[in-house]
């Protein structure tokens, strides 16, 4: 199904038009095969940038970015696109998008693709002792080792196995630092200025493709895995970023004020960093994941009450809470679009939301960090200085480890 998005400023309201002609909607290709990309784009004002890349089902980049900048009201491309040979098996899509400076228009053309099984690698966990953290990796079946000292400062950090980058920060003294996890080197830093004493770094992710500052003094930056920088682009005055999410060519902020201490839900057009849309977020953010196209699903935290709710692009609103949990939520992990997985303080939740089946997976496990492992169906929980692995279907232990100190994050590592 050819799926077209329009990202708009609140002054232009005639976006570009785009069609994809080649390939078509549907087609079937192998990992590593180059293929034809043929799009047109008109619009009632001059086309000032194209981009072409290939995104995952989840409409998140994993391909090489083409970009061209062409002149004229009605334009066209013919380009020959790489698809990465090391991909596994499923659906993507190629996405061409268009601007004319003030909107951006995506059109998707859906990939059937054939290519390498993706495999586990192992486990990457941020760990702090004695006041100190550290990044460290566990390969499967094997013991921890440290990929890096990070000083005394953690801000955050974020994993991407489609560039095998882990990137980590402190938010004043430690920079932002992104390491090659083939290596276990680092590639590069970048530093944030502040007044003395003052924090500066505010968030830290990725979204497979870059890598993601947020500031204090309310600006986002963004670098490519070799370190060229991609994006800078400023937040409403007397905001700053505190949290990103990665949908459908949006990067989504989560934004908290000086003036007022509330956290607001901000988009912004991925390709030029123009705000488009924002929303008070009620309570205190936990975490958001991809449902479909303009749908997301967001945990939260309100009056000490755990939160979930459909977070809808178009009519940019909230739908009410979805009953399930009972008390604060520490984390959240997605397994498919429909179920998750949530820890409260008494145990591990899981839910169906088809059916709204909300199930205590495992009791008495008071996770402060979860990931899914969709490769070997194993969710990941950490608490303390323990990691522990358990089957996603029964909840049987498949291994408990130690990484040398409090868990501060945790990551599965794969193949690209």
């Amino acid at each position: 199904m050819l799926i077209v998005i329009h990202s708009c400023t609140p002054d232009d309201n005639t976006p570009p038009v785009v069609e994809i002609e080649l390939p078509s909607d549907g087609a079937f290709v192998d990992a590593g095969d180059t293929i034809l990309v043929k799009a047109t784009a008109t619009d009632d004002e001059q086309i000032t940038r194209w981009v072409v890349t290939m995104t995952d089902d989840a409409f998140i980049p994993i391909g090489p970015r083409i970009e061209f900048e062409p002149s004229g009201k009605n334009v066209q491309i013919e380009t020959d696109y790489p698809i990465p040979i090391d991909l596994a098996s499923g659906t993507y899509y190629i996405r061409v998008s268009a601007s004319d400076g003030e909107a951006t228009t995506n059109a998707f053309s859906q990939l059937n693709l054939t290519g390498i099984p993706k495999d586990r690698l192992g486990l990457v966990a941020i760990v702090e002792s004695n006041g100190n953290y550290t990044a460290r990796y566990r390969m499967d079946g094997q013991a921890w080792q440290t990929i890096a000292d990070l000083g005394a400062e953690f801000v955050g950090a974020d994993l991407s196995s489609e560039t095998q980058r882990l990137v980590t920060s402190g938010w004043e003294t430690e920079p932002f630092r992104v390491f090659d996890l083939n290596t276990m080197l680092e590639v590069y830093q970048r530093d944030c200025q502040s007044a003395p004493g003052e924090p500066c770094v505010s968030a830290v992710a990725t979204d497979g493709e870059y890598f993601f500052m947020g500031m204090r003094e309310g600006r986002t930056r963004s670098w490519s895995a070799s370190g060229q920088l991609d994006s800078d682009f400023t937040t409403p005055e007397f905001r700053y970023p505190r949290g990103f999410h990665f949908q459908d060519n949006r990067i989504y902020t989560v934004e908290r004020s000086f003036a007022d201490n509330f956290q607001r839900w901000a988009s912004y057009n991925a390709d030029n960093g123009f705000p488009l849309q924002e929303i008070l977020i009620n309570g205190s953010y936990v975490d958001a994941f991809p449902v479909t196209t303009n749908q997301t699903l967001m945990f939260s935290n309100e009056n000490g009450l755990g939160q979930m709710r459909y977070y809808f692009y178009v009519e940019n609103g909230f739908q009410l809470p979805i009953p399930g949990p009972t008390g604060t939520i520490q984390a959240a992990a997605q397994r498919t679009p429909e179920k998750y997985f949530y820890a409260q303080t008494d145990g591990i939740y899981s839910i169906d939301l088809s059916s709204t089946n909300n199930l205590l997976f495992k009791g008495g496990v008071s996770a402060e960090h979860l990931a899914y492992d969709g490769v070997t169906n194993e969710l990941v929980a950490a608490f303390g200085n323990v990691i522990i692995g358990y089957d996603a279907n029964d909840g049987g232990q498949r291994y408990l480890t130690s990484p040398g100190g409090e868990v501060q994050a945790v990551f599965v590592w794969f193949t690209r």
